[in-house]
């Protein structure tokens, strides 16, 4: 499913479902959320992620002011921590988390 948002806009939150072969991937055992993120321009950075059902694999970022500025294709993986301290990024065949932020119309 395509995600999109308007430039500037904060609202929906980002929703990423984490799933390993078709089911999702139970995350109770999780310490550290984080979403690897590239945005249009190259840079890359480091922003948290919640996980309001860590059971069910569901994640969310939520924008802050300045997150959705760059209008473009926006890519991402998400490195989970572990209990015992391992990290495991996903998706984890190698593909990304994408979306839009479209223009804003004058």
């Amino acid at each position: 499913m395509a995600f999109h948002l308007i430039e500037g806009d904060l609202e929906p939150d980002l929703s990423i479902a984490i799933v390993v072969n078709d089911a999702a991937e139970d995350l109770t055992d999780a310490t550290d959320f984080e979403m690897l993120w590239k945005q249009p321009d190259g840079s890359v950075s480091t922003v948290p992620l919640t996980a309001p059902d860590p059971l069910n694999g569901l994640l969310l970022r939520t924008w802050d002011a300045g997150d959705t500025d760059q209008v473009g294709d926006h890519s991402a993986q998400v490195v989970i921590t572990s209990g015992n301290g391992d990290t495991q990024t996903f998706p984890s065949d190698g593909s990304y988390v994408i979306w839009t932020v479209h223009p804003r119309l004058a």
